[in-house]
């Protein structure tokens, strides 16, 4: 048998270099890569897409663990919470409680509402640890990272000897339908322009209350005056109950997502100033849809993103930028129907339609022309 040690030398330097193992030229070792990179760019936004279909489904599931947590405060004490309880109307500048804290009992949370003081205002020292709270139940995957802030506006931005912080959420209440109304529009969150002619079957399942025990003739409680006709309908303003709701529980909407680009105009759970934890389906006196409430940019000079709602409201009121709606998924939000359904609203949806979900006995219809209001 001839070995390789047989052969003439350029045989046996042909078979020791066909002996070798081979290497991957430069060509072939940037022609994997390229390969590579190709299916990473493929398959990276699909798991991004499932990602974000998991934080959705979470969203969802969140939202439904709150609505069957106002169920049950519903049987319970036989109605809903409020949406915000307040010491007396708008001008005084105070409130007490939010639905998110009176429903926590009811979604397994009690021990952290133990900790909150009733007859205290929220912005007091002694309610810090309780405001700070970050709940993640309250907090949806997709929105932005929670954070610790002062709000934009309200009783939190008055003199404090230390200033009140409070930690973000992304869920907010139905207050109900508004349009704008002269110098303010309506606000069933904090109880603005709600007198007639305006109809108060607009108004949602969870909206603003006054205390009841209040007294008008308190010291600090004026101007809040039952005899004024706005300050009438708001002191008539009580806990809503199922059978109120005589637009129907499926088409009538309960909750929904909140959140904004400029951080200090996100949803608020503990604060009780109304625009921070309730929202409203809005039009234009003469029905034309205002889109700026999907935008979820309050104010381009705010997010450096311009512009922002409170830069294009033309003749709308500040309000409906103050109380929209908006998410972290892409092109709607998920929301809570008050028969306990969950569901899915596009942000290309009709202003007018989605209006009308937020009233508990407007008596609106689809189909319906659009009545012409004179409430200025």
């Amino acid at each position: 048998m001839t070995s390789v040690h047989d052969l003439p030398a350029e045989a046996q330097l042909a078979a020791r270099r066909s002996c070798r193992p081979r290497a991957f030229t430069l060509v072939e070792l940037l022609v994997v890569i390229a390969i590579i990179g190709i299916l990473v760019a493929l398959l990276l936004p699909a798991i991004q897409a499932a990602r974000e279909a998991a934080r959705r489904s979470q969203c969802a599931n969140q939202l439904r663990q709150q609505g069957t947590a106002l169920q049950n405060h519903h049987d319970a004490r036989r109605t809903y919470p409020f949406g915000v309880e307040m010491m007396g109307s708008i001008s005084v500048g105070g409130g007490l409680s939010t639905w998110a804290i009176e429903i926590m009992p009811y979604a397994e949370d009690k021990s952290l509402q133990d900790l909150y003081q009733r007859n205290v205002a929220m912005e007091n020292d002694t309610q810090k640890d309780f405001r700070e709270t970050l709940i993640p139940l309250y907090h949806c995957p997709s929105d932005f990272v929670s954070e610790l802030l002062q709000p934009d506006s309200g009783p939190a931005t008055g003199s404090h000897r230390i200033i009140p912080l409070y930690r973000t959420s992304t869920y907010r209440g139905n207050a109900g339908r508004a349009v704008p109304r002269g110098g303010a529009s309506v606000t069933w969150y904090l109880g603005q322009g709600v007198a007639p002619p305006l109809d108060f079957g607009w108004r949602g399942p969870l909206h603003a209350v006054v205390r009841a025990d209040t007294d008008p003739t308190t010291d600090g409680i004026q101007p809040f005056e039952p005899m004024n006709e706005n300050d009438k309908v708001l002191a008539m303003m009580r806990p809503e109950k199922i059978k109120n709701i005589i637009d129907g529980t499926s088409k009538t909407l309960l909750l929904g997502e909140s959140t904004n680009l400029y951080n200090r105009r996100r949803s608020f759970w503990a604060y009780s100033w109304g625009n921070y934890t309730l929202s409203q389906g809005w039009t234009t006196q003469a029905g034309a849809s205002i889109p700026q409430i999907f935008e979820g940019n309050y104010r381009g000079a705010d997010t450096g993103i311009s512009p922002g709602c409170m830069d294009t409201q033309g003749p709308y009121n500040q309000e409906s930028c103050q109380s929209g709606w908006f998410s972290g998924h892409t092109n709607g939000m998920n929301v809570q129907m008050c028969d306990g359904s969950g569901s899915w609203i596009n942000w290309d949806i009709d202003g007018k339609v989605f209006a009308y979900m937020t009233s508990i006995a407007g008596g609106e219809l689809e189909g319906d022309a659009h009545p012409q209001l004179n409430l200025n």
